[in-house]
């Protein structure tokens, strides 16, 4: 876990609060990978795990369009305390999102095949 802050404030975990980001925004970690350098998702993957320079955040940042600052300081049991979340974790309710995003993207691709193939009249 990436995380910043020091014993007498709460840590902010920097790599949950990228991939809320990123969810949000529809990114994937591919994606992200792909605009970092054309790295993989599994290095993307190993580089939210270890420290990330400010050098890296910066760029993160400027592709999920949000300034460091946001990624540094967000507080995502805040933003979810006073909602009816149930007992989901963060990382499940995460993950769903990604699969709703996930589902879409792939209806959004049915549709544009088959309004191709009409026009072209097949």
């Amino acid at each position: 876990m990436t995380t910043i802050g020091n014993d007498d404030q709460k840590k902010v975990d920097i790599s949950q609060n990228i991939r809320f980001i990123r969810v949000l925004k529809g990114i994937t970690q591919e994606e992200l990978g792909k605009q970092l350098g054309g790295i993989s998702k599994q290095a993307v993957s190993k580089m939210l795990k270890g420290k990330i320079s400010e050098d890296r955040l910066a760029k993160v940042a400027e592709i999920l369009e949000v300034r460091p600052e946001v990624i540094q300081t967000l507080d995502i049991d805040a933003v979810f305390k006073h909602r009816n979340v149930g007992e989901k974790s963060i990382d499940e309710m995460l993950t769903y999102i990604e699969e709703r995003i996930r589902d879409k993207q792939q209806t959004i691709k049915r549709i544009q095949l088959a309004s191709w193939k009409n026009a072209r009249g097949s």
